[in-house]
């Protein structure tokens, strides 16, 4: 009897819900945004930032650094995201 072996894929549940930012800044090289929770996000670990204002700091990009609730991802901006009654209107998937 020959069984085969089936691939299996692995889903983390901290990486389904988005994570609201708190706060984000860009210094022409590097953005560095502040997430709701202590997520910790690898190194070259694709994520969607959307909702933040200036739009420059929307899209894809990979992961360049992180620590519980931080992360930083290369940016060609400098500035910082517009909050209201200090909640930055973001997420980051």
């Amino acid at each position: 009897m020959h069984h085969e072996l089936l691939p299996l894929e692995y889903y983390s549940a901290s990486s389904i819900a988005p994570r609201l930012i708190l706060s984000a800044t860009a210094n022409g090289t590097y953005a560095t945004l502040t997430v709701s929770d202590n997520t910790y996000y690898s190194a070259n670990t694709p994520i969607i930032v959307s909702g933040l204002t200036p739009s420059n700091f929307n899209g894809t990009f990979n992961v360049t650094s992180a620590t519980p609730g931080t992360l930083t991802y290369a940016l060609a901006y400098t500035g910082t995201a517009n909050t209201q009654n200090g909640n930055t209107l973001g997420t980051v998937y």
